[in-house]
């Protein structure tokens, strides 16, 4: 007889790690839906929850947290984003004096604004 094993994955490090932000998103559509569902108004439940009103409004036309999540984390270009690779290095190095990186930099092509 053959016994089949299943290997299941550890479910915390299956889940991403939340941020402080997005936990607390996700408890304040939570608290909301609920306090929504038990029919109290947007201005008593901003008052409970100690929010504007406006933020109770656009989390309760939220279906879910994800909604009020979307669009978030997105980075945006840098300046500085071809030179990363070599300022990483630098660092690594050991050097953590501006002074030096940013005249490399201005060798490599970097030109501050002015």
């Amino acid at each position: 007889m053959r016994t089949a094993s299943i290997v299941t994955a550890d479910p915390v490090s299956t889940v991403k790690a939340m941020s402080p932000i997005e936990a607390r998103i996700r408890e304040r559509h939570t608290a909301v839906h609920a306090l929504l569902a038990q029919g109290h108004g947007i201005r008593e439940i901003a008052r409970e929850l100690h929010i504007g009103g406006n933020t109770v409004r656009r989390t309760a036309r939220a279906e879910a947290p994800e909604q009020l999540l979307a669009g978030r984390h997105q980075p945006r270009p840098s300046q500085l984003d071809p030179y990363k690779a070599h300022l990483d290095k630098r660092w690594s190095e050991g050097c953590t004096n501006a002074i030096e990186p940013h005249a490399e930099l201005q060798e490599l092509g970097y030109r501050t604004w002015r």
